[in-house]
């Protein structure tokens, strides 16, 4: 994705980024959740969500802060 034209569009992105991680996150919650959790579509949600992560990294570099986001093992 192109990077933002200014800070009120790089805000926006931010928030819509963290919804799309939210929703990737129930998704996984979902197939996790089956009697037999579906791994295939497991292992493309987290795929989604590195990338997710990704670009909320560089957006967050882009306000002079350094992140480091990861996937969360579960428990």
């Amino acid at each position: 994705m192109d990077k933002p034209a200014n800070a009120e569009e790089r805000n926006l992105l931010i928030v819509s980024t963290l919804e799309l991680i939210e929703r990737t996150n129930k998704a996984i919650a979902v197939h996790q959740s089956y009697g037999t959790p579906d791994k295939f579509s497991i292992d493309q949600y987290r795929t989604i969500l590195e990338n997710h992560l990704a670009f909320l990294t560089e957006l967050m570099q882009d306000l002079g802060v350094e992140a480091h986001l990861s996937i969360r093992q579960a428990a």
